[in-house]
């Protein structure tokens, strides 16, 4: 059996990892920020999180379908408490683009959605190449499981 696996598949098996400061059922520490400008930048958004500690790679600048920057983000912080202080910054001006941002909290989830709308919107402006498809059981060392176990759970070589 070939069973094969896209791009999407793929990013979906990927962002399903919580991040550290996850709290099963309750807010994640997930903060939506919105307000910025179309040109913002990732500069503009750490701007406003002066003195907190972001994760650089959980910041998001959402994307409308043409691939602008829309205003909203989606931020993820190294601890709980960051996040907090994110919320209580609501309605504080960005001076760089004389601006009051609103911040709120949101979830793991809005922004793993909010990551693959972006791609899906690069990918349909030819700004990424879709992900290879490739058959999982005949690539050697796949997670130890080649030739022993096709994802369908059936066993073979």
């Amino acid at each position: 059996m070939n069973t094969r696996i896209n791009y999407f598949i793929f990013d979906k098996l990927i962002l399903s990892h919580q991040p550290p400061f996850s709290i099963g059922g309750k807010w994640d520490g997930t903060v939506r920020l919105y307000g910025f400008t179309y040109d913002s930048t990732i500069n503009t958004v750490l701007e406003f999180c002066q003195n907190l500690n972001p994760i650089p790679s959980r910041i998001l600048l959402e994307k409308d379908s043409q691939g602008r920057h829309n205003g909203n983000v989606f931020i993820q912080f190294y601890t709980f408490s960051d996040a907090e202080e994110a919320i209580r910054r609501d309605k504080r001006v960005v001076k760089s683009i004389d601006r009051y941002i609103d911040a709120e909290p949101s979830s793991n989830a809005a922004f793993r959605k909010a990551l693959l709308n972006n791609k899906r919107i690069d990918l349909k402006r030819g700004l990424i190449a879709p992900f290879p498809k490739f058959d999982i059981c005949s690539h050697q060392g796949y997670l130890g499981l080649s030739k022993a176990l096709s994802l369908d759970g059936t066993f073979g070589g």
